[in-house]
């Protein structure tokens, strides 16, 4: 199955915006929806303190998932400053 990879960055409402956005995409295209919450500064909590607990056993990866399954790497992203 396909899939939609997402990394939200920057605030929560941020963050929701661009999950929302994806999994409305990601339900139009007929793929899997994949999220890679990553703590930062601005948003220190983890996904599981703001998403439903269903959403995050559904829908969220690790780093190294991402990693491993598209190659994309944080030091290879604007993600690693």
């Amino acid at each position: 199955m396909r899939r939609i990879v997402i990394i939200p960055l920057s605030g929560y409402m941020n963050r929701i915006q661009a999950i929302a956005s994806a999994a409305v995409m990601s339900e139009d295209l007929g793929c899997e929806l994949r999220v890679c919450w990553i703590p930062d500064a601005v948003a220190p909590v983890g996904a599981d303190r703001v998403l439903s607990g269903d959403f995050c056993a559904a829908h969220s990866v690790t780093p190294e998932q991402v990693r491993d399954e598209s190659g994309i790497d944080r030091k290879s992203t604007r993600l690693n400053s």
